[in-house]
């Protein structure tokens, strides 16, 4: 497991760092291709040269935070200066526990309150073996297809 500063990424690992999220099917991917050299750090997890894993903690986003917390979504107040820890996805052929391992990694190196959004079950319970607690109500995905919560 390799921990970057996000501007430290080259190009082709934010390229590689795309394309395992890319996969994992669950964020905006244009969004992540432009926040991931924003990010306070990125946890890259390799197979030889070759990128499988990949997790952050995105810079801080107010804006974005203020409307997690809203009505419309977890209903749920907290400091919408937190950094998000997210983009968490491993390659299909490499899943088994590896997203313990990159959420651990993030953890390691960054002290201070986090927040996560997720629908996903396993992540959920990355989250919850953390110390991390669901907080408000779940809503709607943007594509509508999941209950997404929020995680403190």
């Amino acid at each position: 497991m390799q921990n970057k500063v996000g501007k430290d990424l080259s190009p082709d690992e934010v390229k590689a760092c795309v394309v395992v999220l890319k996969e994992g099917d669950a964020v905006d991917i244009t969004k992540a291709e432009e926040e991931l050299p924003h990010a306070v750090t990125v946890a890259i997890l390799r197979v030889g040269d070759d990128v499988v894993g990949v997790g952050a903690i995105k810079q801080q986003r107010p804006p974005y935070a203020k409307k997690i917390a809203s009505a419309k979504y977890s209903g749920f107040s907290f400091d919408p200066k937190m950094h998000e820890l997210g983009y968490v996805a491993v390659l299909k052929a490499n899943r088994g526990g590896q997203s313990g391992a990159i959420v651990d990694s993030l953890l390691k190196t960054f002290k201070g309150s986090l927040w996560a959004t997720t629908f996903d079950d396993r992540m959920k319970s990355t989250l919850k073996h953390r110390g991390f607690v669901q907080r408000g109500k779940e809503w709607p995905s943007e594509n509508g297809e999941h209950q997404v919560s929020l995680w403190t």
